[in-house]
């Protein structure tokens, strides 16, 4: 075409317009420069934790899952900066890959595990947005639900390929994956043959030359003069622990590996101190206790201010004849405490988060406390003996010994209309606005925006009712700690405390309980995955003694 020609027709198809401003670009994202967050010794708890399953088979290494729980009590260090490094380098040992498997499946998972990570980092932290926590989750969702569909697609072609390869490649790889499930079913005919019949054939198969020279045979190794290796004590463990699995065939890479882990542990355990397992289980981890104050009488309402680290109670005292309430602070890291003034019976405890204050409630009213004097200030319902304490939007008291709810509300204290003929002993609002309260009958439940109360329980004592920073509501109660099991308007034990009086969350979301005496607070545990084997199973733990009593013999 002509110049002028084609010029003519650009023009006229693509005029230009002096008013026109192209669209700015999106700009390329900007890599990240921060360093990946390390593995964490509560994240690899959780791992090997969901590895516990007996009846699970092992993975590509041919370990299975309840090796890596016994032998991370060795290991467990060693493991988790391993894991780290990993992350760090961007480098991970090679698994054999299934047959399905491509780079971009590789590349939605790597996404899917980004996403994921991300989205439980924020939710670790102590002050995090909703919003963008809401959102992180639904990109970890829709990422994983891109990975599912793409692997089931893969799988559909792969096995289609597989399927239309017949035809063309006979002995290919489906001829293979064949010959892989059969197994000999009886002996080689050879072995079933007359020796002179068997010796016929081979004659005829294989006739001998007289010109053929058969090649030199390598020869044999000249036996060793030296003193053979004795038997390392590794070696003995190792056979003995083959033996201990009354159920499986020996003999295979996967016991070989496991023996190696556990005799790890053992030896482990012989060199090092006694392990001793008192913790508690708390939702099927175990957790090691701190003891953080003793020596009390039966310490209830525990409140965590964090910002401060102080943790307020309230515990019984014997006042001249007759036994009475106090309120007591306690800094749970410095160790020191210090009872609070001017609060007669102190018994009712509540944190206002809004405010950042702290309410206490005794034979004669309301207070708050006075950080600054360590002391308690009067406040309100002068004359009033307060039971308990709630602030979230709205202040709410229970008058005792009426067990009446009060709601404040233009300038003073009224009966909450919904609740004036229920006797309330513990009330709660979550940060969903869900309502739980209980009484001698049951425990109940109004979920917004109904009104009509739910059973939740009739077969339990509470004594407190507390959320953690996720917004899941727990509730301790005489036998132990519970947790409602949503959607099911039940709840379930996830801890069994004899005797517990209270229970609150420090700075980092750490259960802190009170029995009848202490206060504990509950903390990861090194030995964490070892003790929820022993204390969950009774025969592990005498395999594992005499195991041990064989080796030190």
């Amino acid at each position: 075409m002509e110049p002028a020609l084609l010029g003519s027709v650009i023009s006229t198809l693509f005029p230009s317009r002096a008013e026109h401003t192209p669209p700015a670009m999106r700009p390329h994202p900007v890599a990240s420069t921060e360093a990946p967050v390390p593995v964490s010794e509560g994240e690899l708890g959780a791992a090997i934790l969901r590895l516990r399953s007996k009846n699970k088979a092992p993975g590509p290494d041919g370990i299975p899952g309840k090796a890596w729980v016994v032998s991370s009590v060795a290991l467990g260090e060693r493991l988790r900066r391993l894991f780290s490094a990993c992350l760090e380098q961007g480098k991970f040992p090679m698994a054999r890959q299934v047959y399905w498997w491509s780079e971009d499946i590789a590349e939605l998972r790597r996404a899917a595990i980004a996403a994921q990570r991300e989205s439980s980092n924020h939710r670790r932290r102590r002050r995090r947005d909703t919003t963008l926590d809401d959102t992180l989750y639904e990109t970890y969702r829709q990422a994983k639900k891109a990975l599912r569909v793409a692997i089931a697609k893969a799988k559909v072609q792969a096995r289609k390929e597989m399927l239309d390869s017949l035809n063309r490649d006979p002995w290919g790889r489906p001829y293979r994956v064949a010959r892989g499930k059969l197994r000999p079913w009886a002996p080689p005919v050879t072995e079933t043959m007359e020796p002179a019949l068997l010796g016929s054939v081979i004659s005829t198969l294989f006739p001998s030359r007289a010109e053929h020279t058969p090649p030199a045979m390598r020869p044999h190794p000249v036996a060793s003069t030296e003193a053979p290796v004795p038997v390392s004590e590794g070696e003995l463990g190792a056979a003995i622990l083959r033996l201990r699995s009354k159920n499986k065939a020996p003999a295979s890479i996967m016991a070989i590996s496991s023996s190696i882990l556990l005799i790890l542990t053992l030896f482990h355990g012989l060199q090092a101190e006694k392990v001793v397992c008192d913790g508690i289980i708390f939702n099927h981890v175990y957790f090691d206790r701190e003891l953080l104050v003793n020596n009390l009488g039966r310490p209830y309402n525990l409140v965590m201010h964090k910002f401060s680290g102080l943790l307020f109670f309230s515990h019984t005292v014997q006042n001249g004849t007759h036994a009475d309430f106090l309120i007591t602070t306690c800094h749970i890291d410095k160790r020191t405490c210090s009872n609070v003034s001017g609060v007669p019976g102190g018994y009712a405890i509540a944190y206002d988060a809004g405010n950042d204050d702290i309410y206490l409630g005794g034979h004669d009213g309301i207070y708050k406390y006075n950080f600054l004097t360590k002391s308690a200030d009067f406040f309100a319902e002068e004359g009033k003996s307060i039971w308990g304490l709630f602030v979230r939007r709205n202040f709410y008291y229970i008058e005792y010994p009426t067990q009446k709810l009060r709601v404040y509300q233009d300038d003073e204290f009224l009966p909450v209309a919904e609740a004036i003929n229920i006797e309330v002993d513990h009330f709660f609002i979550s940060k969903h606005m869900d309502i739980y309260f209980s009484n001698r009958t049951a425990l109940y439940k109004v979920e917004k925006p109904k009104k009509e109360a739910i059973v939740l329980s009739d077969e339990v004592v509470i004594r407190q009712i507390v959320e953690d920073s996720y917004g899941d509501t727990y509730f301790c109660t005489s036998d132990g700690i519970y947790i409602e099991d949503k959607p099911y308007h039940r709840i379930k034990k996830v801890a069994h405390i004899v005797q517990a009086f209270g229970l609150t969350f420090d700075e980092h979301d750490q259960i802190v309980y009170s029995d009848r005496n202490a206060i504990y607070r509950l903390k990861p545990s090194k030995v964490g995955p070892l003790c929820y084997e022993v204390l969950t199973n009774p025969a592990e733990r005498e395999d594992l003694e005499r195991i041990k009593d064989t080796l030190i013999s």
